[in-house]
């Protein structure tokens, strides 16, 4: 069986498409202030 690989990627506005954030801050409004507030400074 062959290997897998997992990309990391950060989550982070500057690599999020701006459509994404919006329908989180829409959808999950708490959880996505807390995403920001936590982990992203500056928002």
């Amino acid at each position: 069986m062959g290997q897998e690989y997992v990309k990391f990627v950060p989550f982070s506005r500057e690599v999020l498409p701006a459509e994404s954030i919006q329908r989180l801050e829409r959808t999950i409004p708490r959880t996505s202030r807390l995403i920001w507030k936590e982990n992203l400074p500056g928002k």
